[in-house]
């Protein structure tokens, strides 16, 4: 539940927040899937379980590194006034996020997947095959990063840029105007029409001047 609310926090959506714990969830079964199936190993114990905890911290430490990559490139676009809200700089928000954020996630997830693949060579039945489950997760989980996460940053992008709420509140809100009124002068409020002083104005006080 805090993994979850800090996620919804930092990245300043549920929505993301909601679908990266179901990609940690998948990347469980599918971590599952090759330990059994592909390796055909079926020992499996409460040593193992503990691994949720320790794969619920690397995907979400690494949905924070794409989610402040995302935010620079809106920092460094906001700044720049030829850039446009549009389909080509989501384009290029998603290249960018993914070229700043995979190099570094990389790096964690191959030092974190060696670290469990060295307990491969214990002779202790509990502690080899935790080697195993333990890179296969972390690797499952990278895979799933690299193919899946850029894709839910895009679809809440669209979306919540026509939204009038903020961010957290993910779906809930109703859409903004994309277009408004031009604002018509009020026939009754002669004001309106023309608030600059005429030459008639000035020459009228110039006369009342005169006299005091």
């Amino acid at each position: 539940i805090f993994t979850f609310l800090y996620l919804a926090y930092h990245t300043e959506s549920i929505f993301v927040a909601a679908v990266s714990i179901w990609q940690v969830c998948m990347s469980l079964l599918l971590a599952m899937f090759v330990y059994r199936i592909v390796f055909n190993i079926t020992y499996f114990r409460q040593l193992h379980i503990l691994l949720v905890f320790v794969i619920l911290g690397i995907g979400a430490d690494n949905v924070f590194v794409f989610s402040d990559a995302w935010k620079e490139h809106a920092a460094v676009s906001a700044r720049d006034p030829n850039k446009k809200n549009d389909e080509k700089n989501l384009a290029d928000r998603i290249a960018f996020a993914w070229h700043h954020s995979m190099s570094a996630v990389f790096n964690t997830t191959l030092t974190t997947a060696v670290a469990f693949g060295a307990s491969i060579t214990s002779p202790i039945m509990p502690i080899m095959t935790l080697g195993y489950y333990g890179a296969l997760l972390v690797i499952c989980n990278y895979a799933l990063l690299v193919s899946f996460t850029p894709c839910v940053f895009a679809v809440h992008e669209t979306y919540n840029k026509w939204t009038t709420c903020p961010n957290v509140f993910g779906f809930c809100c109703k859409r903004k105007t994309t277009e408004t009124s031009p604002v018509e002068p009020d026939a009754e409020n002669p004001t309106s029409k023309d608030s600059s002083p005429s030459v008639n104005d000035d020459e009228h006080t110039s006369k009342i001047l005169r006299k005091y």
